[in-house]
């Protein structure tokens, strides 16, 4: 990755935001972590797009979300500012909130999927109990190994999921619970990752190969 990462906070005017961004900067001065944090109003936001890494928007921007990722270069996360941290202005919970993105290395947390010395994907999948995914978890284990991957892999049931998104790069649900999905695609965007269906034909004859794939594919896109 480019130097320091690149945010931007997002917001109708940019006045919210800049003292957010400012707070921000300055508890990651105090935390020695290298990250440009800039607030930009919406209507110039597009225009920057191709030099961010990150993009947080304010909460009443969330419906702004899906088509801004749309038209980001495929790099770039788009993802929405905690409410709690939005409102309070809190700069070292918002720096928290983009460490949790796994993008940049910093003092005692993991590099993301994307840095060449880190390579190690976590990849949840979410289903019923937790139990229906164990075979695919051990069948995908498996795949990772024969390509030369390193990946972690953990099935967990969907009220535990939801708890853990900070923690992974990316979360599949298996078919029972696909209309836990809007939901699930809501919450993995303010985390910065993606989600997404397994096909009930994967699921059922327990590729590990394919449904391996569908991460790999959804974590670099």
């Amino acid at each position: 990755m480019k130097g320091s990462l690149k945010v931007y906070l997002c917001c109708s005017g940019g006045m919210s935001t800049s003292l957010l961004a400012k707070r921000a900067r300055q508890a990651a001065a105090e935390r020695s972590v290298s990250i440009d944090i800039q607030a930009v109003d919406s209507d110039l936001l597009e225009r920057k797009l191709e030099g961010a890494d990150l993009v947080l928007l304010g909460p009443h921007l969330r419906y702004k979300a899906d088509s801004i990722q749309r038209r980001a270069p495929k790099s770039v996360r788009v993802a929405i500012i905690d409410t709690a941290i939005y409102q309070t202005f809190d700069g070292h919970r918002l720096l928290d909130q983009i460490l949790s993105y796994n993008m940049v290395a910093a003092p005692g947390r993991r590099k993301s999927f994307s840095d060449e010395e880190s390579g190690t994907m976590k990849i949840m999948l979410c289903c019923a109990a937790g139990m229906s995914t164990s075979l695919l978890v051990a069948k995908m284990q498996e795949a990772a190994k024969k390509e030369g991957l390193e990946a972690e892999i953990t099935a967990l049931p969907a009220d535990e999921a939801k708890q853990k998104l900070h923690e992974v790069d990316v979360v599949l649900l298996g078919p029972q619970v696909r209309y836990l999905f809007n939901e699930m695609k809501t919450l993995a965007y303010e985390h910065g990752i993606k989600a997404d269906v397994i096909q009930p034909m994967h699921y059922g004859l327990c590729d590990g190969a394919a449904v391996l794939k569908q991460a790999v594919d959804l974590i670099k896109s």
